[in-house]
């Protein structure tokens, strides 16, 4: 006499477990061979965003010198130069980030950066270069080409690195667009 439960509970499992593996399997290459890439110009990381902006130079270069002011409030951010006639606003910028992964920790890192802003009527450029990364005390330092050369081992600093410096930009993108409230 044959037990009829048996294959039948092999023949339910095996389905769910193959669909398991094909999964794991299709994402393996996310985990493992996945390198990030970060936009670079001369050998150097080196973002840039142009929009078109509804405002004249003078509208955009008071909205973007705003940002700058309440984006980097911090002692570590310094204006450079601040030319309206010109429109050009450069400075130092730093954030901060969690370099840490889960073997040791939140390890907490400035990340510092050039950020040079230049407006004309209805035009906006913001770059972002000179990123490197350094612990409160400027002892421990990297930039993103140093870590680019090992960047399998590095992916999780170098995603961290790509999503501060976007979101930076993104906030000066979304700052220029909008209009100030002028009903105090």
């Amino acid at each position: 006499m044959m037990n009829n439960d048996l294959p039948i509970t092999l023949l339910t499992t095996k389905p769910i477990v193959m669909k398991q593996m094909l999964i794991i399997l299709a994402l393996c290459p996310f985990w493992t061979f996945g390198q990030p890439t970060l936009p670079m110009k001369d050998g150097k990381v080196f973002y840039q965003a142009i929009d078109t902006v509804d405002a004249n130079k003078n509208e955009i270069y008071n909205r973007s010198k705003i940002w700058f002011v309440n984006t980097f409030n911090k002692a570590r951010a310094v204006l450079q130069l601040d030319d309206k006639d010109s429109g050009i606003i450069m400075g130092k910028g730093a954030t901060k980030f969690d370099a840490g992964n889960f073997v040791v920790g939140p390890i907490i890192m400035y990340l510092h950066y050039t950020i040079n802003i230049n407006i004309k009527d209805g035009k906006s450029r913001i770059q972002v270069y000179d990123i490197y990364a350094a612990n409160e005390y400027d002892r421990v330092t990297y930039t993103p080409e140093e870590l680019l050369k090992y960047a399998k081992m590095n992916k999780g600093k170098l995603r961290r690195i790509n999503e501060d410096v976007i979101s930076t930009i993104a906030s000066y993108r979304k700052a220029i667009v909008s209009k100030a409230a002028s009903d105090f």
